[in-house]
């Protein structure tokens, strides 16, 4: 934030609205980590005239992932369905495949919170499109993506659908698992 600070002064004094909109990015980006719901949505806030203007649509579509992850996490459910709509819709416009995946990702898992799986499934499938679905091509994502489908599957009753992605899981990423990973897919198990 510090850092931030200083080169947002910087941007201010040289009218550099690129600059502007990388800053206030970052901070609200600073405040989301810190779970600083206020301070992130005033900055993101201050952020997307700058980063519309300056036609930084990755910053963009980032921004709306974020406000969409906040409002879902203070409750506020709809607004942020909203917001992720906004973001692939941004990500559509300007071909942001890589981020477009993360909301994919994200709405997966908000459907599958709340027990909406043949929703959830979709999206999955449509993230792990993005990320690579074929064999041997390893991505940390896939690992995620393919627990949440086996998971998602099981709920449906679809049991040979989870038996191929906790195979998959076994072939494609288990070699490359790091504890965390461990920990997740075997709570899935």
């Amino acid at each position: 934030l510090e850092y931030c600070e200083e080169l947002k002064r910087i941007a201010e004094e040289t009218k550099d609205k690129a600059l502007l909109g990388y800053v206030y990015f970052h901070i609200g980006l600073s405040y989301y980590i810190l779970n600083k719901s206020e301070e992130m949505f005033h900055n993101i806030a201050e952020a997307l005239g700058y980063l519309n203007e300056t036609k930084q649509w990755s910053l963009v579509a980032r921004s709306y992932n974020l406000m969409a992850i906040m409002s879902i996490a203070k409750g506020n459910i709809s607004v942020g369905m909203d917001y992720y709509l906004n973001g692939i819709n941004y990500c559509k416009q300007y071909k942001l495949d890589d981020i477009i995946g993360s909301f994919y990702v994200n709405l997966g898992v908000l459907y599958q919170e709340n027990s909406l799986y043949f929703e959830a499934l979709d999206y999955f499938e449509r993230a792990l499109k993005l990320y690579g679905n074929e064999p041997g091509q390893y991505t940390p994502r896939k690992t995620m993506i393919y627990t949440n489908l086996a998971a998602c599957y099981m709920h449906r009753g679809n049991l040979d659908k989870t038996r191929m992605f906790m195979e998959k899981l076994d072939i494609e990423c288990m070699p490359h698992y790091d504890d965390e990973d461990y920990v997740y897919v075997d709570c899935m198990k």
